[in-house]
């Protein structure tokens, strides 16, 4: 008996979550793990047209979104099915200087049920949870450290006693000049 060359064959999950499969039909694997979809493809073929089906699903094109005080923000692809906050956060070139890494927050899931899990990079007990590994569509928030925070608050208002203080400096070298 020959050994056999698996057959690679892509298909697009539409925006309601299901798969379009020749001699099957539309099947839904919205909100199931990779192992539940491969289940069901394969209890759904095994039912219609074959006797002993074997599928692999992989997921080729997957991302992440991030935000805040990275060095670049915006939408990364994950390489591998085990891409943790770590090799993400390489990728964006580390964080900014007004970065705080104790108020990480990845935002998982949809609207209906989001899930909001809190990381701490200063704790390395915290880099061992399953969690950091990061799943299509998850958004990496990094918030500014406090000092900041009061800094950006505070800045308008330095910048009305800037020109305040030219304005009275002004006035004062007009009015005893003479």
């Amino acid at each position: 008996m020959g050994v056999s060359t698996p057959l690679k064959i892509s298909y697009e999950v539409d925006e309601t979550g299901k798969i379009k499969l020749p001699g099957v039909g539309e099947v839904t694997i919205a909100g199931l793990k990779i192992r539940e979809a491969e289940q069901l493809i394969t209890e759904a073929y095994k039912q219609s047209i074959l006797v002993d089906p074997l599928f692999v699903i992989e997921i080729v094109s997957s991302k992440v979104t991030l935000l805040g005080e990275f060095l670049k923000q915006g939408n990364f692809p994950l390489m591998n099915k085990e891409t943790s906050l770590i090799d993400v956060v390489g990728d964006a070139g580390g964080f900014t200087a007004r970065a705080d890494k104790t108020k990480i927050k990845i935002l998982r899931g949809d609207k209906a049920n989001p899930e909001i899990i809190d990381v701490d990079l200063t704790n390395l007990s915290s880099l061992k949870s399953q969690k950091l590994n990061l799943q299509n569509h998850d958004i990496i928030y990094v918030q500014p450290r406090g000092i900041y925070l009061f800094v950006d608050k505070l800045s308008p208002v330095l910048t009305y006693v800037g020109v305040g203080t030219s304005l009275i400096s002004l006035i004062y070298l007009f009015t005893n000049s003479r």
